[in-house]
């Protein structure tokens, strides 16, 4: 991605901070800023969390499979065991 200052690379919000912006109410722009993440890192596992935790909003139905992935690429992440709490209600 380039920006209009000079031809730099801007660098991607972190994961975390996507995070944040999903659970300030804009999950739509969460999910969008992480696929940018995910298609230069498609097993980035905070990618995937983020992706996952923005699709309980806007797409339901695939947010299961998101963080099935998430917790297949990384089953000892920090949030692993809440997100399957999650996924076995």
């Amino acid at each position: 991605m380039r920006g209009s200052q000079g031809g730099k690379r801007r660098s991607a919000p972190s994961p975390h901070a996507t995070y944040q912006s999903g659970w300030a109410g804009d999950a739509a722009g969460a999910e969008r800023t992480v696929r940018d993440v995910l298609t230069r890192s498609p097993d980035s596992p905070d990618g995937l969390l983020v992706l996952g935790l923005a699709q309980r909003r806007t797409r339901p139905a695939d947010a299961p499979v998101t963080l099935r992935r998430f917790l297949t690429v990384a089953p000892h992440h920090p949030a692993a065991a809440e997100i399957t709490r999650l996924l076995d209600r």
